[in-house]
């Protein structure tokens, strides 16, 4: 009878310790945080990385990063599937403060991608931007 409480107690001690573990490594992958310095030097040297903006149009028209594609966070999650089809594609996502690409992040995550990187906001961007408003 000893014999078997002690398997028993091992087995509920490794159940409990790789359950544990499991969900730690889960936690590290949520999210990933870039600046704006690492992103300038890795967009440089990685030209196929997708910058997404998910702001509004009129944000977008006002200012936005060089080389981004606009999907606004709001209809994100029923369009990005048909625009960026590849869900291994290294994607940073920046928004005006950090709210929408915190969400937009969490919404690529839900659907599968697994490169996906917060830029934060555009307000924290000390590089070139473009304009298209007027034009």
């Amino acid at each position: 009878m000893r014999y078997w409480i002690v398997i028993l107690t091992l087995i509920i001690c490794l159940g409990i310790y790789f359950g544990l573990k499991k969900s730690g490594t889960e936690s590290t992958v949520k999210s990933y945080r870039i600046s704006p310095a690492e992103a300038k030097v890795r967009m440089s040297n990685e030209p196929d990385i997708i910058l997404l903006d998910v702001r509004t149009i009129e944000e977008h028209q006002a200012k936005h990063i060089p080389r981004s594609m606009l999907i606004p966070v709001d209809v994100l999650e029923k369009e990005v599937t048909n625009k960026i089809v590849n869900k291994e594609q290294k994607i940073f996502i920046y928004c005006r403060s950090g709210r929408r690409s915190s969400i937009a992040t969490q919404i690529m995550r839900k659907l599968g991608y697994i490169n996906v990187y917060d830029l934060g906001g555009i307000n924290d961007w000390p590089y070139e931007t473009n304009s298209t408003k007027n034009e």
